[in-house]
């Protein structure tokens, strides 16, 4: 007679914390007010996606932006043309002076627009873009917690988390 396998009790320990993380996260997704860069990285990714182009205000590297941008894939919302009055915000040169500034004070120009005078609400926006990094944290909480408990053990994956 063969007994029935045991079953782990941190299974399911593990499966409320993603719960808690995904809930708690997901409550600021939605509450959490504007960060002073985040339109500059969300307007960034999206004209990436739609124009090809990667230097709106060179900042930081584009996959984050690209990433957060993925569902107005899906939404379309309006596109800002580049703000005039300065330096085209495209081909910078990747050095500290004077015309990368004013690139990036009309990169936070564009950005403000897109956020805040389009179609679909600022928050509608914002919690479309912060979703995928919401999604990218618990990718990266299960492959904690299995890199961890396949090392250390189920109570290792755990305290890991």
């Amino acid at each position: 007679m063969r007994l029935p396998e045991r079953r782990s009790w941190a299974t399911p320990i593990a499966g409320g914390l993603f719960a808690l993380f995904a809930g708690l996260a997901a409550w600021g997704v939605r509450d959490n007010s504007v960060t002073a860069d985040e339109p500059v990285y969300l307007v960034r990714g999206y004209t990436a996606w739609r124009t090809g182009e990667l230097e709106l205000g060179v900042i930081n590297p584009p996959l984050a932006p690209l990433i957060c941008a993925l569902p107005y894939l899906a939404l379309r919302p309006s596109l800002p043309p580049p703000p005039s009055g300065g330096p085209a915000t495209r081909h910078q040169p990747r050095r500290a002076g004077s015309a990368q500034a004013a690139g990036n004070l009309l990169s936070f120009e564009m950005g403000r627009e897109f956020l805040f005078h389009n179609r679909y609400s600022a928050d509608t926006l914002l919690t479309a873009g912060r979703l995928p990094v919401l999604a990218l944290g618990l990718v990266l909480l299960a492959l904690v917690w299995r890199g961890s408990a396949s090392l250390w053990g189920e109570t290792g994956g755990l305290l890991s988390l």
